[in-house]
């Protein structure tokens, strides 16, 4: 058993024979990190901490010193008292965030919103921030202004009269949702619609001539002024509203269809053949009839 003594601290240690197998081991202070050479030929370090100095001891101990200098002596870094400000100001601005955003939601909500909070919070947020969630497959309902409620609801109201051919019923619905919103062109499209099916073609024309105004990227408002004056045989009329639709739509096989009959009635097979063909290509059955008798 030999004893040595670490040469940072004089911290003693006692290092079994049998670890002495090699010339020289190297073992590191468990106190205060330092490396001590230890030599298995050498004698036997007993040698104790010096005294003071003026001891007579002081000069006689010699601190065993380590071969190499540059050995790296491991220490801990002392702590250090200062503050972390930076992140104490991320966690006042993210606790600032949350309760603006809360109040601005919580502020928002109606009776009924009460009884789904969170997904209405999430809304609220969502919408504040004016952002739309990306790749979660989950589109978000916007919710309508009160004046669009009503808006909608006169429509839905004119649409169950239509169906039930109640034109008159379904105008005066129409005729209430264009009072709450009159810059939307939904409900003027639909009362054009309904006077068409009275035979109220001129006031129908009007209003669908608004729309276009108001919409001219709105393909059915088109089809359906071609439709309205090729019924009052006004070809070029027809013709040339059919002309904008295909044009919006290429793929439009009802006005490519409609306008063949214009283009027949003015006595041009050649464009009424080659538009009766081009429904048929798209699939719309009565091109292809009329395509087959224009043949003929």
């Amino acid at each position: 058993m030999k004893k040595v003594f670490c040469p940072g601290c004089h911290t003693a240690y006692e290092i079994p024979d049998e670890k002495l197998k090699k010339d020289s081991i190297r073992a590191k202070c468990k106190k205060c990190g330092a490396i001590i050479l230890i030599k298995a030929n050498s004698q036997p370090i007993a040698t104790p901490p010096p005294g003071p100095v003026g001891h007579p001891s002081h000069d006689e101990a010699q601190p065993l010193q380590p071969k190499y200098k540059e050995s790296p002596v491991l220490q801990r870094r002392p702590q250090e008292s200062g503050k972390d400000y930076l992140s104490i100001s991320f966690f006042v601005a993210g606790i600032i965030a949350l309760v603006f955003f809360g109040y601005m939601a919580i502020n928002s909500f109606s009776k009924r919103d009460y009884q789904r909070p969170f997904k209405y919070l999430s809304e609220k947020i969502t919408e504040r921030l004016g952002a739309k969630p990306k790749g979660t497959g989950i589109r978000t309902k916007r919710r309508r202004r009160p004046d669009e409620e009503k808006y909608w609801r006169f429509i839905n109201a004119g649409h169950r009269y239509f169906r039930q051919k109640k034109y008159d019923s379904a105008i005066k619905q129409y005729t209430m949702a264009i009072k709450v919103l009159p810059n939307r062109f939904e409900a003027l499209y639909w009362r054009a619609q309904a006077l068409a099916r009275k035979g109220q073609k001129k006031e129908a024309i009007r209003d669908l001539k608004i729309v276009i105004r108001m919409n001219p990227k709105y393909v059915s408002a088109y089809d359906s002024l071609g439709w309205l004056y090729s019924s009052a045989k006004q070809w070029d009329e027809a013709i040339r509203y059919l002309t904008q639709a295909i044009k919006l739509n290429p793929k439009n096989g009802w006005a490519y269809y409609n306008r063949g009959r214009c283009y027949y009635k003015k006595g041009n097979m050649d464009k009424a053949l080659g538009d009766a063909k081009k429904a048929c290509d798209l699939g719309f059955k009565l091109g292809c009839k009329t395509y087959n008798k224009f043949r003929k």
